[in-house]
């Protein structure tokens, strides 16, 4: 007897208490309230796909278990098939592990940042006022064509990365093209378990935008390549979602996070660039093998902060 679950981050087992932990939680005023009522909503959503997933992997368990019968028990081409249907159910549970994963990632934080964004009429764009909650990954509900979460690397994300705080005469260009309007509001979050522990109301030249910086700066320090993207500064954005065609040079002192940007940016242009990239057409020339040691196994292959490159190909 195995359990598919031990494959499974641990969290997967106090969904139930994360979600009473955020109804508890105590927001003292009424913005505050307010975003903690949307990420428990937030929160409703994803664990209820998440335990679907698990049952869904469950079911896949006792398939696998009856398999291992039938191999132990049947000779000749039973046993064969038997073993072949195996490999594709083990291969789905891959699969969904992976899934899981990722998504009990995204309960432990959601998101980081949420812009309100008052889009202009264009030719064919109508006047809206626009929330993104911004995240490591997306997070779409079917059933009511909401965009819940949406991923960093989103061309409306750019206002979130490229903006101080709520700003007139704001741009980014989507596939439907440029899209104008006014930055009405930048807020940033440190969330843990799924908690909300601070928010931080983002205003041109305020004190928030700095200790929200510093306070994900010293839970960062002394861990190797970390993921970034919730604090990723104007300059460095610019470098990960320059265009596709088109030579870099960084240059910086050691430590100074280069390889981490390199990193964010391959990230970026798999994303934006996934019907002309794989990550087979990557890449990437270290200077020693201790270097790609520290890109397998250093905190930024973490499950819970890495940044998803898929296969690599290094020199």
């Amino acid at each position: 007897m195995f359990s598919l679950k031990t494959h499974l981050n641990p969290i997967h087992k106090d969904l139930d208490y994360i979600l009473s932990q955020s109804s508890k939680s105590d927001n003292s005023t009424e913005k505050e309230r307010s975003e903690n009522q949307y990420l428990i909503e937030a929160q409703k959503y994803l664990i209820t796909q998440v335990k679907s997933r698990i049952q869904h992997l469950e079911e896949l368990e006792e398939m696998l278990e009856e398999l291992v019968g039938q191999i132990t028990n049947s000779t000749g081409d039973d046993k064969s098939e038997a073993i072949s249907e195996f490999n594709k159910y083990q291969s789905k549970a891959e699969l969904i592990i992976k899934e899981i994963n990722l998504r009990l990632e995204q309960i432990n934080q959601p998101y980081f940042g949420k812009i309100l964004f008052n889009r202009r009429k264009m030719k064919n764009i109508p006047e809206a006022v626009i929330t993104s909650y911004i995240g490591k990954q997306a997070s779409f509900d079917e059933k009511t064509g909401k965009m819940i979460v949406t991923d960093w690397r989103a061309p409306i994300a750019n206002l979130y990365y490229e903006n101080q705080g709520i700003k007139e005469n704001v741009s980014f260009t989507s596939p439907a093209g440029e899209q104008s309007g006014n930055l009405l509001e930048k807020l940033q979050f440190t969330i843990s378990l799924g908690i909300m522990k601070q928010l931080y109301d983002i205003k041109s030249g305020n004190r928030s935008a700095d200790e929200f910086l510093l306070t994900n700066l010293e839970e960062r320090s002394g861990k190797k390549l970390r993921d970034i993207v919730s604090t990723i500064q104007k300059d460095q954005n610019r470098i990960i979602r320059d265009e596709l065609n088109h030579p870099i040079l960084i240059q910086g002192v050691a430590g100074s996070g280069k390889t981490t940007i390199l990193l964010h940016r391959i990230a970026y242009l798999l994303f934006t660039y996934k019907d002309m990239l794989t990550a087979s057409d990557m890449l990437i020339i270290a200077p020693n093998k201790l270097f790609i040691c520290l890109l397998y196994t250093s905190d930024a292959a973490d499950e819970e902060d890495s940044v998803d490159l898929g296969g690599r190909r290094i020199i």
